[in-house]
């Protein structure tokens, strides 16, 4: 990725530059402070302040923090290391701290296309992340989506590189099939540990993000690109994608029958 930004360095400052300046518009005019943002920083004032995680309660005798697990402690935690850092209800902080996550993501979901599809595609994607208004959006949204969509895609990039290191492990060994534990070197075990990672730190903050196993979920996204555009650890005739490509679809169905289902009971 390094690379690819060297050789255009002036479309990617200049797509950097416009970004930064499209999350700040929505920071200046356009902040999004929320009924569920206040629970989340009392939560992460509680826990910061008096070292209990829960909310706080009022009483006849007054006021008193009630231990809960009504929100998980993913987006507690990343606004509690805010409020250390910048004072306790510091949102201005929260948001500007996310508009920089929002760029670091632009950059990961280029080098993920870069990865399965070619330098042209990460260009693209670059581009279009930078400019997406609903990620500008959450960016001042001192809400969860902007750190969600950050680990996930690095989930999926963290994957793509292992299947890329996977692939030329094989090639270089003549190993026929990577999906016997052969052929995986320390860096490509590293990849995938920090694959896992990412959705592991994903779902601190969403427990229906889940689903966003990496290396079940990247050959169904990668199934969108037309075989003649995909790089060859990311075609149809590898095994190891294949099987990956089985896995994620059984997720896929597996997910959708069980919130058709929850769904069903709650509305009943």
């Amino acid at each position: 990725m390094l690379r690819l930004i060297r050789e255009h360095r002036s479309f990617f400052l200049a797509t950097a530059l416009a970004a930064l300046a499209l999350r700040l518009l929505f920071f200046v005019y356009f902040p999004m402070v929320t009924d569920d943002t206040r629970v989340y920083a009392d939560f992460a004032t509680n826990w910061l302040q008096h070292g209990i995680y829960g909310h706080t309660q009022a009483s006849q005798q007054g006021t008193y923090i009630m231990p809960a697990d009504s929100r998980l402690f993913g987006y507690p935690a990343f606004l509690a290391g805010i409020f250390w850092l910048f004072g306790v209800g510091n949102f201005k902080a929260v948001m500007l701290a996310q508009v920089l996550v929002g760029l670091a993501t632009c950059l990961i979901v280029a080098d993920l296309a870069r990865r399965v599809v070619s330098d042209r595609a990460a260009r693209i994607a670059f581009l279009l992340t930078a400019l997406c208004p609903f990620l500008a959006n959450y960016a001042a949204a001192v809400l969860t989506e902007t750190l969600e969509i950050f680990f996930t895609a690095l989930a999926l990039d963290c994957a793509a590189a292992a299947l890329a290191r996977m692939h030329e492990a094989r090639l270089s060994v003549g190993v026929p099939s990577a999906s016997s534990g052969q052929g995986l070197d320390q860096t490509c075990r590293k990849l995938w540990a920090a694959s896992g990672a990412a959705v592991a730190v994903n779902s601190l903050f969403d427990m229906a993000l889940d689903f966003c196993c990496a290396d079940a979920w990247l050959p169904v996204v990668a199934d969108d690109v037309p075989h003649h555009r995909r790089k060859p650890e990311f075609a149809g005739g590898a095994e190891d994608v294949r099987t990956a490509r089985a896995m994620g679809r059984a997720e896929v169905f597996d997910l959708f029958a069980e919130h058709i289902f929850e769904s069903r009971v709650a509305i009943g």
